[in-house]
C-alpha cells in the first residue's frame, strides 16, 4: 500500500509540470532569473522547465545561453544551486531520457573548462526530443558564427 501511495505521488508530482515557453513565464518568474544573475535585460526566454515549483527550481536555454537554478531553504539545510554557460563556453551537450523514477530528464551541460551542469526537462517523449533537439541546435549555430 504504502509502496502505491509513493508512485502515485510520483506521477502526480510529475505531471503537475510542463516544459513553457518563456513567453508563459510571468513578470516575477523573470525578474526571479534576472536577479540571479541567469538573464540580461534584453535576453528572452526560449523553453523552460520547473522540477519543482518556480520560485525555487528552473531550468531554461535563451538565445545565448544554458540555465538553472535550485533555490531550497527546507530543512537543516540551505541550498542554492545557480549554473549558466554561454553557448560559446559549452563543449559538449549530453541527452539523458531515462534516469530513473524520481529524475528528469536532462541535458548535460559540459562547459570548456570541464565543468558540466544538468538542465532539466520533462514531459513525452516527443516533447522531450523537440526541446533537446532546438537546444543542442541553438548551441550549434553560436559554434559556426
Amino acid at each position: 500500500m504504502a509502496k502505491s501511495v509513493f508512485w502515485i505521488f510520483i506521477i502526480l508530482l510529475a505531471s503537475c509540470n510542463s516544459i513553457v515557453s518563456g513567453e508563459q513565464l510571468n513578470a516575477s518568474d523573470i525578474d526571479r532569473i534576472r536577479k540571479l544573475g541567469l538573464l540580461d535585460s534584453n535576453e528572452t526566454i526560449i523553453k523552460f522547465y520547473s522540477n519543482d515549483r518556480m520560485n525555487t527550481a528552473g531550468n531554461f536555454f535563451t538565445y545565448k545561453r544554458f540555465g538553472k537554478y535550485w533555490l531550497n531553504s527546507k530543512g537543516l539545510e540551505e541550498k542554492m544551486e545557480v549554473h549558466y554557460a554561454f553557448y560559446e563556453d559549452v563543449a559538449s551537450i549530453d541527452t539523458i531520457y531515462y534516469c530513473g523514477a524520481t529524475y528528469s530528464p536532462y541535458m548535460l551541460i559540459t562547459k570548456k573548462d570541464g565543468s558540466d551542469f544538468k538542465v532539466c526537462f520533462s514531459g513525452s517523449r516527443d516533447k522531450l526530443t523537440a526541446t533537446f533537439n532546438e537546444g543542442i541546435r541553438r548551441w550549434k549555430l553560436k559554434q559556426q558564427q
